[in-house]
This record gives structure tokens, C-alpha cells and sequence, in this order.
């Protein structure tokens, strides 16, 4: 059988809570929690599916670090997959996190702080 391949169509925000302290610390332990629903296509042949995605990033110690998102994604794929949910769980959300990280960055840096460069460590083991 040939392999289900897919595309992220659009990666929309919804919903964005940033919150740092002025002073962080030199070193800091975060916390990351990923949810995801998944919202399958009526029609069987059509070869999309949206995902509902929260990413909840937070300071371990303290509350230096409190960040929300709340995000919108299209999938496209090649085929019709046989199953949405365990495609979606080990190909689309490690990669969907990772243009996450990427989007999370961009904002950081334009809010005049550095970058957290999660995609990076996350790719990277």
C-alpha cells in the first residue's frame, strides 16, 4: 500500500495568551503540553481533515513563563487515509508542533524577547 503523505494547507491562530517576566532566569525548566482534536471530513473520499491544536508552555519553578496557543490547522493528504487518527497522531502533530514552535518564535522575537527555539531541541531528540 502506498504511503498516506500530507501537506499542512494553513496553520491559523486563534487564540494566543503570552505572559514573561521581565527578569528570567539564566537557566529554566518548561513544561509543554500538546492537545489535539481531530475533525474528519463528512464525505469518505475527500482526502482532508482540520485539527483543533492547544499548546500550553509554562516555567516549572515559577510562573516566569506562561504561554497559550490555540491554533486552527488544514491537513491535505495524498490518498484517503485509512485511518485519520493514528496518521494524524504520529506524522501530522509532531510536524504541526514543530511549525508551532517556529510560529511561537516569530511572535517572541517581534514581542522584543528571544527566541525559545523548542522546534529545534524537539527535532533534535
Amino acid at each position: 500500500m502506498l504511503e498516506t503523505n500530507f501537506t499542512i494547507r494553513f496553520i491559523r491562530i486563534v487564540s494566543s495568551h503570552i505572559e514573561i517576566a521581565r527578569k528570567l532566569p539564566k537557566t529554566f525548566e518548561l513544561q509543554i503540553e500538546c492537545k489535539a482534536k481531530i475533525k474528519t471530513p463528512k464525505n469518505a473520499e475527500e482526502k482532508k481533515a482540520a485539527l483543533f491544536f492547544v499548546l500550553n508552555i509554562g516555567t516549572l519553578e515559577k510562573e516566569d513563563i506562561k504561554i497559550n496557543l490555540e491554533a486552527d490547522i488544514l491537513l491535505e493528504f495524498s490518498q484517503v487515509p485509512e485511518d485519520y487518527s493514528k496518521l494524524i497522531e504520529d506524522k501530522c502533530m509532531p510536524r504541526v508542533q514543530i511549525e508551532l514552535f517556529n510560529l511561537l518564535d516569530e511572535i517572541l522575537v517581534k514581542m522584543g524577547h528571544e527566541k525559545l527555539c523548542l522546534a529545534e531541541k524537539s527535532s533534535n531528540g
